[in-house]
């Protein structure tokens, strides 16, 4: 991998995208919050169709990063306010461009919200192999990194070339134009 792409793998901002990734409702929070939606358990969980617990983890998650804050004073203790942080609407706005660029597919939402999806078409601007990004991403299995790559390139999003020059043939993946557009707003926002 080049200079610009270690950059990218060394900001702050990539490790709390990453960070981000390990709840699949962290990023659709955001965004919700930052579109005006009640910052509270039981309205996320009604607008996501999802489970009030899985919006808990996730508002404990950006709770955690510095994202959000408890809005004291609001809400009972049991059934707390949120309300972001200056960070945290930085990355909101950011995630509501997301959110937006995926709304027309409800496909899309599903691969491109997956745990690590994002931090995969992040790395991948330029051309890397399996193991560079399993590098990057330590914690990842390769099972987990194998379903993300398929997922991003059966949606191409993502591009997969095979050199059979090499032996053994090497494949080499990079973030599609598709893919680019989806994540422009994130690679402006880690590349500041």
């Amino acid at each position: 991998m080049d200079s610009k792409k270690t950059h990218i793998q060394d900001t702050a901002e990539f490790s709390i995208l990453s960070g981000l990734c390990k709840r699949r409702w962290a990023l659709p929070v955001l965004a919700l919050l930052a579109d005006g939606h009640a910052a509270r358990i039981y309205p996320l969980s009604q607008h996501l169709s999802c489970s009030r617990v899985a919006i808990g983890q996730a508002l404990n998650l950006l709770q955690g990063i510095g994202l959000l804050a408890v809005n004291s004073g609001h809400g009972h203790p049991l059934r707390p306010e949120y309300i972001l942080t200056t960070h945290g609407k930085k990355l909101a706005n950011k995630a509501l461009l997301l959110w937006h660029s995926t709304q027309q597919e409800n496909d899309l939402i599903r691969v491109v919200y997956a745990r690590w999806s994002l931090p995969v078409l992040l790395l991948s601007q330029q051309q890397v192999r399996f193991s560079q990004i399993r590098t990057t991403l330590k914690p990842i299995t390769d099972r987990a990194l194998s379903q993300s790559l398929s997922g991003l390139t059966k949606r191409k999003l993502l591009l997969r070339k095979v050199d059979i020059t090499q032996h053994p043939p090497a494949s080499f993946y990079q973030t599609s134009q598709m893919g680019q557009k989806l994540i422009s707003p994130l690679t402006s926002q880690i590349l500041q």
